[in-house]
């Protein structure tokens, strides 16, 4: 839940989301996801009288997530050497 106060506008909401990553192979992992987003914004606007009013908008946002990691170090949990390298894409 989030709540955010502006000059110009108030904005508040909640973010339900759920992650299920599986492991292919020992160090191989993917990831998939889905996100929903729920958004009430009220706006304060003027008119070319002068008049301030407000316009509210209610906003539903539904993403996912896909997710592609591989690990090549010597531990899971405590890695010393090797690497790590994870793929997101992300649209913008």
């Amino acid at each position: 839940m989030f709540r955010d106060t502006t000059d110009a506008y108030e904005e508040a909401g909640a973010r339900f989301s759920a992650d299920l990553t599986r492991r292919l192979r020992p160090t191989v992992y993917r990831t998939y996801g889905v996100a929903l987003d729920l958004t009430r914004t009220d706006e304060l606007v003027q008119d070319s009288t002068g008049l301030t009013s407000t316009v509210r908008q209610n906003l539903a946002t539904l993403t996912t997530l896909a997710a592609y990691a591989l690990d090549r170090s010597d531990d899971v949990l405590d890695p010393h050497t090797g690497w790590r390298v994870e793929a997101r894409p992300s649209p913008r």
